[in-house]
């Protein structure tokens, strides 16, 4: 179902462990990496991002740089709704999956919750949604 239609989309990734039969949503490509870390890289750069979110709530011009890239993030994500076909708003499911992920990075780079877990959050928000499949 989800693998179908991102397939659909033009969207391509690797199974991972866990994920029944390779079978992912938006969102849940290489990108997941970039936003939840898992390893020293995405960790240094996941460090990176918050130290500049930190910033930028006292910043008002780093804010307004940073404010761009966001919107390129949820703009990217409703893209990838959009091309699956599924029946859902796609700029608000894209909102909604983003401010998730950046709701669950900084419990990973605390420790408060492990990267599975945080992929596992990400699994159950996304099994929510209604697919194009589930309406055909």
């Amino acid at each position: 179902m989800f693998g179908q239609d991102m397939a659909h989309a033009g969207v391509h990734d690797s199974p991972r462990a866990g994920d029944p039969a390779g079978q992912r949503g938006p969102g849940r490509r290489a990108d997941e990496r970039e936003y939840l870390p898992h390893d020293a890289a995405g960790r240094a750069d996941a460090l990176v991002a918050v130290a500049f979110l930190s910033r930028a709530a006292v910043a008002p011009a780093l804010a307004a740089a940073l404010a761009p890239a966001f919107a390129g993030f949820v703009g990217m994500l409703s893209t990838v709704f959009q091309g699956a076909g599924w029946p859902i708003d796609a700029p608000a499911e894209a909102q909604r999956l983003a401010a998730l992920l950046d709701g669950l990075r900084l419990p990973v780079l605390a420790g408060a919750l492990t990267y599975r877990d945080a992929l596992a959050v990400v699994d159950r928000h996304l099994a929510q949604l209604p697919t194009a499949a589930a309406h055909a």
